[in-house]
Protein backbone atom coordinates (compact mmCIF):
# COMPACT_ATOMS: atom_id res chain seq x y z
CA UNK A 1 0.00 0.00 0.00
CA UNK A 2 0.86 3.51 -0.70
CA UNK A 3 0.28 6.38 1.36
CA UNK A 4 1.25 10.35 1.58
CA UNK A 5 3.54 12.09 3.13
CA UNK A 6 2.82 15.49 4.19
CA UNK A 7 4.35 18.58 5.75
CA UNK A 8 2.35 22.01 6.10
CA UNK A 9 -0.01 20.82 4.21
CA UNK A 10 1.81 19.86 1.18
CA UNK A 11 2.53 16.24 0.03
CA UNK A 12 6.70 15.59 0.30
CA UNK A 13 6.70 11.65 -0.25
CA UNK A 14 5.18 8.77 -0.04
CA UNK A 15 5.17 5.99 2.83
CA UNK A 16 5.03 2.64 1.36
CA UNK A 17 3.17 -0.27 3.49
CA UNK A 18 4.11 -4.18 2.88
CA UNK A 19 3.10 -7.13 5.25
CA UNK A 20 6.41 -8.51 6.90
CA UNK A 21 4.80 -11.84 8.58
CA UNK A 22 2.77 -10.56 11.56
CA UNK A 23 4.79 -7.48 11.58
CA UNK A 24 4.50 -4.21 8.62
CA UNK A 25 7.38 -3.22 6.72
CA UNK A 26 7.35 1.00 6.60
CA UNK A 27 9.75 2.58 4.19
CA UNK A 28 9.23 6.33 3.73
CA UNK A 29 10.64 8.32 0.88
CA UNK A 30 10.72 12.41 0.86
CA UNK A 31 11.99 14.77 -2.15
CA UNK A 32 12.46 18.35 -1.40
CA UNK A 33 12.87 18.68 2.59
CA UNK A 34 15.74 21.14 4.37
CA UNK A 35 18.49 19.63 5.44
CA UNK A 36 17.79 19.42 8.76
CA UNK A 37 16.61 16.69 11.56
CA UNK A 38 12.56 15.61 11.16
CA UNK A 39 10.31 13.42 13.01
CA UNK A 40 7.95 11.26 10.94
CA UNK A 41 3.91 9.81 12.00
CA UNK A 42 1.80 7.73 10.99
CA UNK A 43 -1.64 9.40 11.36
CA UNK A 44 -4.59 6.92 11.34
CA UNK A 45 -8.45 6.88 12.39
CA UNK A 46 -7.00 6.85 16.43
CA UNK A 47 -3.72 9.10 16.16
CA UNK A 48 -0.57 9.69 15.89
CA UNK A 49 2.60 7.30 16.30
CA UNK A 50 6.24 8.29 15.77
CA UNK A 51 7.78 5.97 13.14
CA UNK A 52 11.54 7.77 14.19
CA UNK A 53 13.10 10.69 13.34
CA UNK A 54 15.68 11.38 10.12
CA UNK A 55 17.62 13.98 8.78
CA UNK A 56 16.59 14.07 5.23
CA UNK A 57 12.75 12.80 5.03
CA UNK A 58 13.33 8.67 4.43
CA UNK A 59 13.42 5.70 6.88
CA UNK A 60 12.69 2.06 6.81
CA UNK A 61 11.57 0.31 9.63
CA UNK A 62 9.65 -2.48 11.03
CA UNK A 63 6.73 -2.16 13.07
CA UNK A 64 5.01 -4.80 15.86
CA UNK A 65 1.24 -4.68 15.17
CA UNK A 66 1.31 -3.50 18.72
CA UNK A 67 3.70 -0.58 18.28
CA UNK A 68 1.09 0.55 15.19
CA UNK A 69 -2.13 -0.50 16.90
CA UNK A 70 -2.57 3.24 19.09
CA UNK A 71 -2.85 4.84 15.10
CA UNK A 72 -5.76 2.52 14.21
CA UNK A 73 -6.29 2.76 10.13
CA UNK A 74 -3.45 4.39 8.20
CA UNK A 75 -4.39 7.56 6.29
CA UNK A 76 -1.00 9.13 5.99
CA UNK A 77 2.44 9.84 7.27
CA UNK A 78 3.47 12.93 9.03
CA UNK A 79 6.95 15.17 8.67
CA UNK A 80 7.67 17.59 11.25
CA UNK A 81 10.59 19.43 12.06
CA UNK A 82 12.15 18.41 15.48
CA UNK A 83 11.04 21.17 17.89
CA UNK A 84 14.29 20.19 19.24
CA UNK A 85 16.65 20.90 16.13
CA UNK A 86 20.20 21.07 16.36
CA UNK A 87 21.07 23.43 14.44
CA UNK A 88 19.11 26.56 16.18
CA UNK A 89 20.59 28.19 19.00
CA UNK A 90 18.52 28.18 22.18
CA UNK A 91 17.70 24.52 22.65
CA UNK A 92 18.45 24.90 26.12
CA UNK A 93 15.03 27.05 26.27
CA UNK A 94 13.29 24.63 25.35
CA UNK A 95 14.03 21.61 27.76
CA UNK A 96 11.31 19.56 29.40
CA UNK A 97 10.52 20.26 32.79
CA UNK A 98 12.05 17.48 34.26
CA UNK A 99 15.56 18.69 32.77
CA UNK A 100 18.19 19.30 35.67
CA UNK A 101 20.98 21.49 33.64
CA UNK A 102 24.59 22.09 35.57
CA UNK A 103 26.98 24.61 33.77
CA UNK A 104 30.63 23.56 33.97
CA UNK A 105 33.27 25.46 31.90
CA UNK A 106 30.97 27.24 29.67
CA UNK A 107 28.81 24.13 28.52
CA UNK A 108 25.64 22.91 30.09
CA UNK A 109 25.25 19.20 31.23
CA UNK A 110 21.49 18.45 30.94
CA UNK A 111 20.50 15.27 32.38
CA UNK A 112 17.05 13.82 32.06
CA UNK A 113 15.07 10.92 33.70
CA UNK A 114 15.48 7.52 31.45
CA UNK A 115 14.68 3.78 31.54
CA UNK A 116 15.18 1.44 29.15
CA UNK A 117 12.11 0.24 27.18
CA UNK A 118 10.90 3.98 27.92
CA UNK A 119 10.36 6.29 25.25
CA UNK A 120 14.04 7.87 24.89
CA UNK A 121 14.01 11.50 25.40
CA UNK A 122 15.12 14.02 22.78
CA UNK A 123 14.91 11.52 20.64
CA UNK A 124 15.89 13.68 18.11
CA UNK A 125 19.28 14.38 19.79
CA UNK A 126 19.80 10.43 20.05
CA UNK A 127 23.20 10.41 18.86
CA UNK A 128 24.49 12.77 21.20
CA UNK A 129 23.12 10.90 24.18
CA UNK A 130 25.15 9.54 26.88
CA UNK A 131 22.66 6.83 28.61
CA UNK A 132 23.32 6.13 32.73
CA UNK A 133 21.51 4.52 34.79
CA UNK A 134 18.32 5.43 35.02
CA UNK A 135 18.97 8.85 33.27
CA UNK A 136 20.55 10.21 30.04
CA UNK A 137 22.62 13.17 29.67
CA UNK A 138 23.62 15.83 26.65
CA UNK A 139 26.21 18.05 26.63
CA UNK A 140 25.53 21.48 24.89
CA UNK A 141 27.79 24.97 23.78
CA UNK A 142 26.93 28.36 25.64
CA UNK A 143 25.30 28.32 22.36
CA UNK A 144 22.58 25.73 22.92
CA UNK A 145 24.70 24.03 20.29
CA UNK A 146 24.79 20.09 21.14
CA UNK A 147 28.56 18.92 21.87
CA UNK A 148 29.11 15.12 20.92
CA UNK A 149 29.97 13.70 24.80
CA UNK A 150 33.19 11.56 24.88
CA UNK A 151 33.16 7.76 25.95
Amino acid sequence: MEYPVCMDDRRVGTLYAFAAGSDTDLRAVCRGTEKGLYRLYLRGGGGEVSLGVTEDGCLHRVFSPALLAPAGDIRCAVLRRCGGDASRPGLLARLPPEAHTVWRGGRAEVTLPWREGQPFPLEELFCFARPGRGNVTYLFDGAGQPVMPEF
